[in-house]
């Protein structure tokens, strides 16, 4: 708020001559301020209170800034994670579309929404994609989409590939580990050693005519695909694309695998021992300097079949069309009934033994951000609050505030007397959450725990148990 009073004006600290009289100037006014929020006018200044869901109040409090979920949730396996104002949306790579939790992309299967693919052949599903399998006298296409009729190899044609029918001309399909040549005629070695980077994991690659080989150094051997050189104590498989610290790898929630780090394939510690708690000291799935390790990142492979979705201290499968989860939620394994997916509505859980939808208590599960100073009632697929008499629900319907308005007085003298109230009445929190001295009438001095807790809500640990307190 700005001041004109006798005759001077005065803004950021500069003051000017003006006719003699006074004005007062409410930022609140402005459009553009406290967007996602609710301001509240000061003497001088202004405060952005109760940021929409999604938005998070700056340090100085003069703006909700939204939150860029895409940062911390890890979400999208298979897909882009997108941000958005108060939100996130996931853009599904191709050959997937949107798991029914719209968090993760889960494979689309080809082979069974359209029947005419892989015509002359059989097709085959694979994680985003397919191939065709052709019947003899084809071969797959250079994409492996369709089949194509074979053509008699003319002497020094498509050497090391074969040559089928184009239309009017003709096409070589090079044998693996060839490529076409620049002029289309035949094929060509390809070096793996020099155009692939992972050819040898942890050794020395050899290039060889339409293959290659590797070698490995001391203290390790070849792996049975020789394409991994790994400790020989131990037999290393599903090497995570991505460097990671010992803690992240060995902590995290590793589900029915044995995981090992490093160069020399050292196994992880067991569940449970010294070695472990010494290693993880919060336990499976949180790290020693984060609170949840993202296993769908520190090992990309963990969900065969499925798609990994991150939860906090561990993860969970959403399998493909035709397979199904384990009651654990880790493996996703072929059915060879009906072909069927249970998905439950928001509110209910999947019973694994029933294979229905039960509902969700979420009162008796005591979720740590509902019903906050009010009382949980549960409803069939959700729940609801009731709060005591003066008090009221706010926008999120999850935290009961004290709905009544009073002074809120803005110094108290020496004598303990309150005095310079603001003439707009208010809540307890925003009054003491902010410039308020004292709110009330009589007026009560603001505590400085009220101080301390503008956003209304402390957590308080009390003989092990958390108690909510809501200060108004």
């Amino acid at each position: 708020m700005n001041v004109i009073y006798e005759g001077i004006f005065c803004e950021n600290g500069h003051c000017i001559n003006t006719p003699s009289s006074y004005r007062y100037v409410d930022e609140c006014q402005n459009a553009t301020l406290c967007q996602g929020g609710r301001c509240i006018n000061s003497v001088g200044s202004f405060t952005c209170f109760f940021c929409q869901p999604g938005y998070d109040l700056t340090s100085d409090g003069t703006k909700c800034t939204d939150q860029d979920e895409c940062s911390i949730t890890g979400m999208c396996a298979n897909g882009v994670c997108v941000n958005g104002a108060g939100s996130f949306t996931c853009r599904c790579n191709p050959g997937f579309t949107l798991s029914s939790t719209r968090q993760s992309c889960i494979d689309i299967d080809e082979c069974s929404e359209n029947a005419r693919i892989c015509l002359k052949g059989r097709c085959q599903n694979t994680p985003g994609s397919y191939k065709c399998e052709c019947q003899e006298g084809f071969v797959t296409s250079p994409g492996g989409d369709y089949c194509l009729e074979m053509n008699v190899k003319k002497k020094g044609m498509c050497r090391h590939g074969t040559c089928v029918n184009g239309d009017g001309s003709f096409k070589c399909l090079c044998d693996p580990g060839y490529k076409l040549s620049p002029d289309g005629h035949f094929c060509i070695d390809i070096n793996e050693c020099s155009e692939t980077t992972d050819a040898c994991v942890n050794g020395r690659c050899e290039n060889s005519d339409g293959s290659f080989r590797c070698s490995c150094n001391d203290g390790l051997t070849m792996s049975p695909n020789g394409r991994i050189c790994q400790g020989i104590n131990g037999e290393c498989s599903n090497p995570s694309s991505m460097a990671v610290t010992r803690s992240a790898c060995c902590c995290a929630n590793r589900g029915s695998t044995t995981p090992a780090w490093g160069i020399q394939c050292v196994p992880c510690p067991t569940l449970g021992s010294k070695e472990f708690l010494d290693l993880c000291p919060k336990g499976p799935g949180l790290g020693s300097l984060v609170d949840d390790i993202n296993e769908c990142i520190v090992f990309p492979n963990i969900c065969p079949n499925g798609a990994c979705e991150n939860l906090k201290g561990s993860y969970r499968c959403v399998c493909n069309q035709g397979y199904q989860v384990d009651a654990g939620g880790k493996v996703c394994s072929e059915t060879h009934q009906a072909v069927f997916q249970c998905t439950c509505p928001i509110g209910y859980r999947h019973n694994v033994l029933t294979n229905t939808c039960d509902d969700i208590d979420e009162c008796q599960e005591k979720i740590s951000d509902i019903c906050i100073g009010g009382t949980c009632i549960n409803s069939l697929g959700s729940y609801r609050c009731e709060c005591e008499t003066g008090s009221a629900l706010d926008a999120s319907r999850n935290i009961c505030i004290d709905n009544r308005r009073g002074s809120c007085w803005m110094t108290i003298n020496s004598n303990g007397r309150c005095e310079n109230d603001i003439k707009t009445p208010m809540l307890k929190s925003e009054c003491c959450g902010s410039i308020g001295k004292a709110w009330g009438s009589p007026c009560q001095r603001c505590t400085d725990l009220e101080r301390r807790c503008p956003k209304r809500i402390c957590y308080v640990r009390w003989f092990y148990m958390y108690r909510y307190y809501v200060y108004n």
